[in-house]
């Protein structure tokens, strides 16, 4: 009997080990969500570094629209629609490169993002 206990106990422990890591694998694979201002019609942060399939969430914090565009290395912007006041607009960054970040409609408003593998 006590046989049969210890077998168990020891597989038993063995898919607690699997099932952690299992969940930290998981974790891993989550996107990092980044959350940037838009405040006094700039970008709270200049640049950012973040990996490939992290998302960045924009909060325009100004009480004015924005359109945001997404530029990667092809130089083809991504239009993000407009971004009324107090609005998020997030974008998930599916490839590596630098991509520039503006609004069309202020185009002193601009920011860097370098995405790893």
């Amino acid at each position: 009997m006590r046989r049969r206990s210890h077998r168990f106990t020891r597989a038993l422990a063995g898919a607690a080990v699997l099932s952690l890591a299992a969940t930290a694998v998981a974790a891993s694979l989550q996107p990092v969500v980044r959350d940037i201002a838009q405040r006094a019609i700039r970008f709270t942060q200049p640049q950012a570094f973040i990996k490939v399939g992290d998302i960045i969430r924009y909060h325009n914090q100004d009480d004015v629209t924005h359109n945001l565009m997404v530029i990667g290395p092809d130089d083809i912007p991504q239009d993000q629609g407009l971004q009324p006041p107090g609005a998020l607009v997030t974008h998930k960054f599916t490839e590596a490169g630098t991509f520039e970040v503006r609004c069309a409609i202020h185009p002193k408003m601009k920011m860097l993002v370098t995405v790893t593998q």
